[in-house]
């Protein structure tokens, strides 16, 4: 967690300074970054459903954006964000878990409207984490058993920018494999906000 903490931490410091550095008024106006952050509800479905004993995983995501304007009302734009994906036991006397920790780089298009927005995009995935929790006692993988590294989510999203904070919502599908066998993939909702600067 310490390593995942340094490398949001260094991507903003990073995504800070290009987005302040000197340029005129109109080159500012033309790119906008910040922060996003929100809950996360995600679950890893085999054949389009949660296995039986398990929900799914309420969490959170955090991460930076940055958009570029490519014509009035399209941008394009990229960021850097950690979440968690996974299922946990949907029986309270049971600890029975899986949580699968990800460093994605949203790249998506943006359609803006006066303060109304939609976006679509792919958000290639990075496993920085895995924890597998059963009756309470951490379990060890061996290689064979593990999620694979790589993940590619598609998502939509709807949002509202209202000054400098925008209201968004996105549903994002795994399009890999997360498990071989069996054959299981991401999906996960996320609700809200960005701050700009």
């Amino acid at each position: 967690m310490k390593k995942i903490s340094l490398i949001v931490l260094s991507a903003f410091f990073v995504f800070s300074f290009n987005t302040t550095k000197a340029g005129d008024k109109e080159e500012r106006n033309e790119k906008v970054g910040g922060i996003r952050a929100g809950w996360q509800y995600s679950g890893i479905y085999e054949s389009g459903s949660i296995p039986n004993g398990y929900d799914p995983l309420s969490s959170f995501y955090v991460g930076l954006y940055k958009d570029v304007k490519i014509v009035p009302l399209l941008r394009f734009g990229v960021g850097l964000e950690y979440s968690q994906v996974g299922i946990v036991s949907n029986n309270s006397n049971i600890d029975n878990s899986l949580k699968l920790h990800y460093l994605y780089v949203p790249l998506y298009l943006k359609v803006k409207l006066g303060p109304v927005f939609a976006l679509g995009g792919a958000s290639p995935g990075f496993k920085v984490g895995e924890k597998l929790v059963f009756l309470g006692q951490e379990v060890s993988l061996d290689d064979d058993n593990k999620a694979n590294a790589f993940d590619v989510p598609l998502f939509l999203g709807v949002g509202v920018k209202i000054l400098f904070v925008s209201v968004e919502v996105r549903y994002n599908w795994g399009m890999l494999d997360v498990y071989e066998n069996p054959s299981a993939k991401n999906k996960y909702l996320q609700i809200g906000a960005a701050v700009s600067f």
